[in-house]
């Protein structure tokens, strides 16, 4: 038998035993319907049981079994099942409550949402549900305690560190909270916003600096198919061979609209993102000496031919930065070009 005819068969008992509890109860009035039933993988062995039980038009309570050290499937659905019925008649009782909660949460992330973008944030409120809720804690003999545990949920859309669409899922109690909660979105939605319009001016979908073109080169990777991969996706770890015949990883990623990378190839030069670090090879005391130096006088490598070393940031004694172009890549054609240099 498979998982997922195991965990099928699994959530069937658990919506009988449910149905029959309820009846037992004298609250055969609630409908419990198999179609409410789920799993979702878990970080657990175990998957995570769930029902989704409706509570107004379009909105649902999400209510999950806890595993609470359960060895077994099986012992985990009969936990559910016996845990259940309870929840509903707590959540039957409350669904007003919550319809009325998850309404006012709805209107005070709109007005959030409507002030955000009278000062230029291009933010949209995805909806509001609510957040997953285990079933023991809506067991409570009082339903309005059971009911307090219920969280909301706001989803708001806005850009990610890559300059893609995301939703913000965010966690918030009171509605008198969300315009807090919105405006924490503001700094970094704003830098987001500046790094895609600047890259939109230049008519470029991305930007990718040299040394990450240089490696690319190195190992034989198409460049346009590549930076295409991780623009779509946001990152690629890509299997090469290193200088030294060995295979390893070269993780390319993008933040805030540039292309960079990562790779152990040179033990003692590290390139790191944007950082050349000494990782065995000893800088000097000051990397203030470096400055304006070509790096093939200090590292052998030759990716680095041509380059200078940058103004140090003073955060660390092993990295260095180094003067690079940044490209600027219209993927859609293929064109690349360079503007400047970036320390």
């Amino acid at each position: 038998m498979t998982d997922n005819v195991a965990v099928a068969d699994l959530l069937n008992g658990v919506c009988n035993t449910v149905n029959a509890r309820l009846c037992e109860m004298g609250r055969s009035d609630i409908a419990f319907s198999r179609d409410w039933l789920g799993s979702e993988d878990s970080e657990r062995s175990l998957p995570r049981l769930i029902a989704r039980v409706p509570v107004g038009s379009k909105l649902w309570l999400r209510i999950m079994a806890c595993d609470r050290g359960s060895v077994d499937l099986s012992e985990l659905g009969a936990r559910f099942a016996e845990e259940l019925p309870a929840a509903l008649v707590n959540v039957t009782s409350a669904r007003w409550s919550l319809r009325r909660y998850a309404g006012s949460m709805r209107r005070a992330a709109t007005a959030a949402i409507d002030a955000s973008l009278a000062l230029g944030l291009e933010l949209s409120l995805v909806g509001v549900t609510f957040k997953r809720t285990r079933a023991f804690h809506l067991g409570q003999a009082d339903w309005r305690e059971a009911a307090d545990h219920v969280i909301a949920q706001v989803h708001v859309g806005g850009l990610d560190h890559d300059l893609r669409p995301t939703v913000h899922d965010l966690i918030i109690n009171n509605p008198e909270d969300v315009e807090r909660e919105i405006l924490a979105l503001h700094d970094d939605q704003l830098e987001y916003q500046d790094a895609r319009n600047a890259l939109r001016g230049r008519g470029a979908s991305v930007g990718v600096d040299e040394v990450t073109l240089r490696h690319l080169d190195r190992y034989g990777l198409d460049r346009l198919d590549t930076l295409r991969a991780v623009f779509r996706d946001g990152s690629a770890n890509l299997e090469v061979t290193k200088t030294d015949g060995t295979v390893g990883k070269l993780h390319v990623g993008s933040s805030l609209g540039v292309i960079r990378s990562h790779i152990i190839d040179n033990r003692d030069y590290v390139w790191l993102r944007d950082r050349l670090n000494f990782e065995g090879a000893s800088p000097p005391k000051d990397l203030r000496q470096l400055v304006g130096r070509l790096v093939s006088d200090v590292c052998p490598d030759e990716l680095y031919a041509g380059m200078t070393f940058g103004v140090p940031d003073g955060l660390s004694r092993t990295e260095v930065t180094i003067n690079q172009a940044i490209h600027f890549v219209d993927l859609e054609t293929g064109r690349f070009w360079s503007d400047a240099l970036a320390a």
